[in-house]
């Protein structure tokens, strides 16, 4: 499968692969957009290469497309999301995940990072290796804010929410760093 197009996908792109995730069409048991982004990373980001196929079977399910070229251009767009991920992850600074973005009844709009947490999780059960005990500490942000364990943890996600999020970015980087720098 070869993306007629290359490089980050452009936000009514992104709207569009959102859109076909969420419908029916997709499966009911396929992720959302963010789901999908924090999968990705951590498929990109662990310590082995895993076939397009194999990723893409994870994130739909059982897809049905209206035609050829539906099904090209929502493969394509998922292709190249994981593509703009694995350029991004190399460059210090340069990855910025995907959360859901919330729009409150007073047109107030904040964004939920749980859901791309998930996804990053459940690649990481994918991976052959385990992550070493020094990387532990790294991968707190992600499980805090995935699945607070007690009152005490909920109430420090909630009170630390933004900054949490904030580190998963670099996260994700230390953790792409250890599988794949060059040290």
């Amino acid at each position: 499968m070869h993306p007629d197009h290359t490089g980050k996908l452009t936000q009514p792109e992104l709207l569009r692969l959102e859109s076909f995730l969420r419908s029916g069409a997709s499966g009911d048991d396929a992720m959302s957009l963010s789901h999908a982004h924090g999968f990705l990373t951590a498929i990109v980001s662990g310590p082995e290469d895993f076939e397009a196929d194999e990723w893409i079977r994870l994130i739909f399910d059982e897809p049905v497309f209206d035609d050829s070229e539906q099904a090209q251009d929502i493969l394509g767009l998922i292709v190249r999301l994981h593509a703009g991920i694995a350029q991004a992850l190399p460059i210090t600074g340069r990855y910025s995940p995907i959360f859901e973005f919330h729009q409150a009844a007073n047109a107030e709009r904040s964004y939920g990072s749980e859901e791309w947490c998930k996804g990053y999780i459940s690649a990481m059960a994918l991976w052959s290796m385990p992550l070493p005990r020094s990387l532990g500490k790294s991968l707190d942000p992600l499980f805090l804010i995935a699945n607070p364990q007690g009152q005490a943890q909920y109430a420090l996600r909630c009170e630390h929410y933004d900054e949490l999020c904030a580190l998963l970015p670099t996260m994700a980087e230390t953790i792409y760093q250890h599988w794949h720098g060059k040290t």
